[in-house]
């Protein structure tokens, strides 16, 4: 009596391309597929977008102590002067390379918009294509979340708008007046 042998490759071979493509399979869900990834790319240049706006506006904000009507007033106004430095423009493109709409209702994914509310409060609002959560990491704008805590709140996906109560800075754009309260950011939905 012969035996015989059973040729276990095909079964093998079939096993181990089951369990490659639950790996894919599995990558994606957690990870999220390429159009994720190009979704988050593109809320990181937004992020970066309000970042640059914020930075003109509280430029403009320390200089005058006013908001400025909108972001080409900020961009085009001239920083505080510093000790052994001249003063220079709050946004050093003269608010060419920034496209920013006024109101509140930015129209597609990546853009952003500018309102003053009042002398000293302005409203940034922003249309993300994801929500951004704290597992996700948190939005940075250096230095103005540590002025600005509202800054890295968590969002949903869509226009999302931050409202800030300008202070006077320290640091780069030189140091508040004696006299500047700092009032606590505030949120309205």
């Amino acid at each position: 009596l012969m035996t015989r042998r059973l040729d276990l490759g095909p079964i093998l071979a079939i096993a181990a391309a089951a369990v490659a493509g639950v790996a894919i399979v599995a990558g994606f869900i957690i990870v999220g597929g390429p159009g994720h990834a190009r979704e988050r790319r593109l809320d990181d240049l937004t992020t970066q977008k309000v970042g640059q706006l914020i930075g003109a506006v509280q430029c403009a904000f320390d200089a005058s102590g006013v908001a400025p009507i909108d972001y080409g007033t900020a961009a085009k106004t001239r920083s505080t002067p510093t000790a052994g430095m001249p003063p220079i423009l709050c946004d050093t493109t003269g608010g060419e390379q920034l496209k920013v709409g006024k109101g509140e209702a930015p129209a597609a994914p990546g853009d952003i918009t500018y309102r003053d509310t009042s002398p000293t409060q302005i409203k940034v609002c922003a249309n993300f294509h994801s929500q951004q959560t704290w597992e996700g990491g948190t939005q940075n704008f250096p230095p103005y979340s540590d002025i600005y805590p509202v800054l890295a709140e968590e969002h949903s996906a869509g226009v999302h708008c931050y409202v800030l109560d300008l202070v006077r800075s320290a640091g780069q754009f030189g140091p508040p007046p004696a006299s500047s309260p700092e009032l606590p950011p505030r949120r309205i939905p």
